[in-house]
């Protein structure tokens, strides 16, 4: 998985809400989660998202970015053609929904990564350690954050 720095407005994946929807609020972690009509399957995961899961495969790459990546340019070269935007969520929690489904590759030397800071190449921003967080806590392992160079993020 690879994310890029974000916070609200996500253009990766969208946000699709069944009519029938149930909440459930945990005081312990203080969240309110939304369950749809598959059961154990948040209303986060949009149809055209769990769709992308199903399909994915080892090597495959599924990336967490903010409205100012150029998603509709760069997602026209992927298999899916078009980005799957999920509004209102940041990379944490995407990546929370995501991985709730599918596990980061184990074949792979570095299945999380983030795109380097433009003339800070070294920087972690707190939005991907963060995240970061969240999939050490979804995969229940150890991981670390590989970066990747801007202009590469982009292929």
């Amino acid at each position: 998985m690879i994310f890029h720095d974000s916070y609200i407005d996500m253009r990766i994946i969208k946000l699709s809400c069944p009519l029938f929807l149930s909440l459930v609020f945990d005081g312990r972690a203080g969240t309110i989660q939304f369950w749809g009509m598959l059961k154990g399957i948040s209303v986060l995961i949009s149809p055209e998202l769990l769709g992308a899961l199903a399909s994915m495969g080892h090597g495959d790459d599924i990336v967490v970015v903010d409205s100012n990546f150029p998603a509709t340019s760069v997602a026209a070269s992927t298999v899916l053609r078009k980005p799957i935007q999920l509004s209102g969520l940041n990379s944490p929690a995407a990546v929370r929904a995501i991985l709730s489904l599918l596990p980061l590759d184990t074949f792979v030397p570095d299945p999380f990564k983030r795109m380097e800071v433009v003339g800070n190449p070294g920087e972690v921003l707190e939005i991907h350690r963060e995240a970061l967080a969240a999939a050490i806590e979804m995969e229940g392992r150890p991981l670390t954050l590989a970066s990747v160079e801007r202009f590469a993020f982009y292929e």
